[in-house]
């Protein structure tokens, strides 16, 4: 029961701070005018998160739980008067995120930059490509054609080469972090109370710009 205790205390904590920087450097990204920046720049604090989350949890499945409860925060939205996709496409490239650390968190972790660094990129370009799909359903269900799947050259930009950029981007968060945390031999202690306190302003943030 401690064991399932202390699962659920990380991934509503690492959840919640997944949700606070979508509802606050996500949002004053969004206002940058280079299409590119906002998804370029989130995905290596969210693989940050999933990463610093996989470390502490020693679960890949748990990092699911994260995403979730991630998504959940955005899911808030829907209760506002807001356009339906602009809650609905975060929430997926939220999942698609999570989805594709999960399926190399391992070998993000991995002792050889080499592999790291490739790991990094491929997860980074797995998800934007998912979420190519995800813009082509939308244009299949009400004609909404993006920018990101108007042509084959602004796929590729927004798939690979963008990708990649983030992807490396990640990299060096990650590996900065780590070293940084080695450095100062930062410790996380999290108890159920903090991450419910998390949860809530992570929720109130989410909010709140709208």
């Amino acid at each position: 029961m401690n064991k399932n205790m202390n699962t659920l205390k990380l991934i509503i904590f690492f959840g919640a701070l997944w949700g606070i920087f979508e509802a606050t450097l996500g949002y004053v990204l969004h206002f940058i005018p280079v299409p590119f920046v906002a998804g370029s720049i989130m995905f290596p604090f969210a693989a940050l998160i999933l990463l610093k989350a996989y470390k502490s949890l020693e679960s890949r499945k748990a990092l699911l739980g994260v995403g979730a409860v991630a998504a959940s925060i955005k899911a808030v939205n829907f209760f506002m008067p807001v356009f339906i996709w602009k809650v609905a496409n975060p929430m997926a490239s939220i999942i698609f995120e999570t989805l594709m650390v999960v399926g190399v968190a391992s070998l993000m972790v991995s002792r050889k930059p080499a592999i790291q660094a490739s790991a990094f990129v491929g997860a980074s370009i797995a998800w934007r490509a998912l979420f190519l799909g995800w813009y082509a359903m939308q244009y299949v269900t009400t004609g909404f054609l993006a920018d990101q799947i108007s042509s084959i050259g602004t796929m590729m930009s927004f798939a690979v080469l963008q990708g990649a950029f983030s992807g490396l981007l990640a990299y060096g968060l990650f590996i900065g972090f780590e070293a940084l945390q080695s450095r100062l031999s930062i410790n996380l202690r999290v108890n159920m109370a903090s991450a419910l306190i998390a949860l809530i302003i992570a929720i109130s943030l989410t909010i709140a710009p709208l």
